[in-house]
């Protein structure tokens, strides 16, 4: 604790009472932000498949996975799709915070 206070005065003439004097110092504290947890969704990256490389790769794996198999329902074949997806593209972390003023110009962090 006294290794946070800096710079103490007493000023003399200043009294509440005789035997007490006014104390003026500084004082500093530290204070830990703890990390807020994302709370979005990963993403798939889609828009890698611009690039010719990715999107070859991509048509592949895709055509290869519904040759194979007799899909039945469009679950099926949405699986299919977003694996390869996965696979090709990657994920994102998940959502970004978004700094948003609140009243009086203080900071709030929303998702």
């Amino acid at each position: 604790m006294l290794g946070n206070i800096k710079n103490v005065k007493v000023i003399n003439g200043e009294e509440a009472v005789t035997q007490h004097g006014m104390l003026v110092m500084d004082l500093y504290t530290s204070h830990k932000v703890k990390p807020q947890k994302r709370t979005a969704d990963q993403k798939i990256k889609w828009w890698k498949l611009k690039t010719e490389e990715t999107a070859t790769r991509y048509r592949e794996m895709v055509e290869n996975n519904l040759r194979g198999e007799q899909l039945e329902t469009w679950e099926e074949v949405n699986e299919v799709i977003r694996n390869a997806g996965t696979e090709c593209c990657g994920k994102t972390k998940g959502g970004k915070w978004k700094e948003k003023r609140v009243g009086g110009g203080k900071k709030s962090y929303v998702d």
